[in-house]
């Protein structure tokens, strides 16, 4: 009788263990081999190129990358069409009567960093982001393009070169939940932490919370009452229902706020390289001389910085993302399989496996 039929007799828990642990070595290895190969052969993604050792050969120009990025929108929208022109669509456009720009405002995509620009140019002013902030509300403002007449939105939609800032939706969530929850280890007490882990208290209800609970992220004190820091499962949870009942416009779909389909943008911006896409664009529409108020090249929210919060969910919750968001990442060239790659699923779902035939 060999060892693990002795123990399999004795304790097939134990037994059952083992063999878990065996399996995990073994796919463990096959996941950090493939992963390597993965690396050496990661595919062309907009706003990036094929990291290779002759790197240079494969850059992408910043035309060709507009060029894939509007073909693959074309696509979307010849598949996919819609009319919806409403005001409500309408009215996130801001104008800029000086150098014949419309910027369609997406929240949640760099829009602070853009709107400050696009209002330092048409106003010759030289705010910071904190400053422009701080002057909303004073004069003069960015008109929005609802606030002209039909005949004159209809002449601007036709003649101004249009602006669009999009983001990979998986950031885009991670970006909102941090600025507005703050979740476990970002939690700072800020107003509007508290506001709206107050206000959607109720997504609590999508992962069967009860209290004590395991993934307590904290309580917030109010005068009279307690509120739970809302976890980014139950974030995710809320925000990828079709019920609208946690329906808000910084985790909306980017679709529902501009009109890809309807209007025939200049310039499709990705938040990943922000800096050198308003760069490109505002040249393009004739700005000289400007250089000091553009933004700085940032590190965009890596993957390793997503992965903080997405180990935290399965895949399931990862597929919930994927058909909510769907028109969003065909649109605009991000891919949910090449974000979530197979070695991260695989190394969550082993582990829970591994505890839950351990009792871990």
């Amino acid at each position: 009788m060999g060892v693990l039929e002795w123990l399999r007799s004795r304790s097939p828990q134990a037994a059952k263990c083992i063999m878990v642990a065996g399996g995990a070595v073994i796919l463990f290895g096959f996941m950090f081999y493939t992963d390597e190969v993965h690396m050496s052969q990661t595919p062309f993604r907009l706003g990036s190129y094929v990291p290779d050792d002759d790197a240079e050969s494969n850059m992408v120009s910043p035309r060709q990358d507009q060029s894939r990025r509007k073909a693959l929108l074309e696509e979307y929208c010849q598949k996919n069409s819609s009319s919806d022109m409403s005001p409500r669509r309408m009215g996130n456009f801001f104008v800029s009567d000086r150098y014949k720009v419309l910027y369609c405002k997406v929240a949640r995509t760099g829009s602070t960093t853009t709107s400050a620009l696009l209002y330092n140019l048409e106003f010759g002013t030289n705010f910071t982001q904190q400053e422009y902030l701080e002057h909303q509300g004073g004069t003069p403002i960015l008109k929005r393009l609802t606030s002209y007449t039909k005949d004159e939105q209809m002449l601007r939609l036709k003649t101004y070169k249009k602006l669009l800032v999009v983001r990979n939706p998986l950031e885009r969530l991670v970006s909102a939940y941090l600025f507005f929850f703050g979740g476990k280890d970002y939690f700072v007490g800020k107003t509007r932490h508290v506001l709206y882990n107050q206000h959607y208290q109720d997504m609590l209800e999508t992962i069967d919370w009860k209290i004590p609970h395991t993934e307590d992220y904290g309580v917030i004190q109010t005068t009279n009452e307690k509120y739970h820091v809302i976890p980014f499962l139950a974030f995710i949870r809320a925000v990828t229902e079709d019920t609208g009942r946690w329906e808000n416009e910084h985790w909306a779909l980017m679709s529902n706020y501009c009109p890809p389909c309807q209007i025939n943008f200049d310039f499709i911006a990705h938040t990943e390289t922000l800096a050198e896409d308003l760069n490109i664009f505002f040249l393009n529409a004739g700005v000289i001389g400007r250089e000091n108020v553009f933004p700085p090249v940032k590190t965009a929210i890596g993957k390793e910085k997503m992965w903080d919060f997405y180990r935290r969910i399965q895949i399931e919750d990862a597929q919930r993302i994927g058909r909510k968001y769907e028109p969003d990442f065909d649109m605009f060239g991000y891919s949910l399989e090449e974000s979530y790659s197979l070695p991260d699923y695989a190394y969550f779902d082993i582990v829970k496996i591994f505890e839950d035939f351990c009792n871990f």
